[in-house]
């Protein structure tokens, strides 16, 4: 007589409850998309839909810790014990919080270059140059330059020529902002006070049209 014994393994079903509820802003009281809901014991995760809603369910047998996390707020939790048959209709609300990316790197692309070695006609008046000279103007600082003349409308008004083109043919900066005058006359470089001015750098060709209309 042959015995025979077949074993069948049964797999042990673990018995089942549900949290669920709302995810709200604590400050605007609209709901918050996107919330990972998980639970640290049983690793069960699910998110918020678009109304805050979310359901999770966890086993019964066990107490559990749900977490709730998303980026931009901080991390709340609440404790479901072994005992409670589950928590529904919930309402956690979560506080915003600041987003630390680390450290940012930000690199210049531009490269530092000596002066003999620019492509660019240009000139510069240091400001040695001009605290050791008696000038009482922008004008009378660079009219010794190569290039430059002087054009002028009176005592103080006085306005630059470059390689003979007119004043509407020049433009004039002050740290990298246009200055313009209401009318023709020659007045823009006499509200610069010399005294204030660390160089002048003078740029002498067609490659000053980058500064915008009007700089030939």
């Amino acid at each position: 007589m042959i015995s025979l014994a077949v074993f069948c393994p049964v797999r042990e079903t673990t018995a089942q409850r549900s949290v669920s509820g709302i995810v709200s802003d604590v400050f605007t009281g609209e709901p918050v998309e996107g919330v990972s809901v998980k639970s640290l014991l049983s690793g069960a995760e699910t998110t918020t839909s678009a109304a805050g809603l979310f359901v999770l369910s966890i086993p019964v047998s066990i107490a559990d810790t749900v977490t709730f996390s998303r980026i931009g707020y901080r991390e709340e939790y609440i404790i479901v014990t072994a005992n409670s048959a589950g928590k529904n209709n919930l309402h956690i609300r979560m506080s915003q919080d600041e987003i630390l990316s680390g450290n940012i790197e930000v690199n210049e692309g531009r490269i530092m270059t000596e002066l003999r070695y620019a492509t660019l006609p240009l000139s510069v008046v240091t400001e040695s140059e001009i605290k050791g000279l008696p000038f009482i103007a922008v004008p009378n600082a660079i009219q010794n330059e190569t290039g430059i003349s002087l054009l002028r409308d009176g005592v103080w008004a006085n306005e630059v020529s470059i390689r003979g083109l007119s004043r509407d043919n020049v433009v004039t900066l002050v740290n990298g902002n246009r200055i313009e005058t209401a009318n023709n006359h020659a007045g823009r470089l006499a509200l610069i006070d010399l005294n204030t001015v660390e160089r002048i750098e003078l740029i002498k060709g067609g490659t000053s049209s980058i500064y915008g209309s009007g700089a030939m």
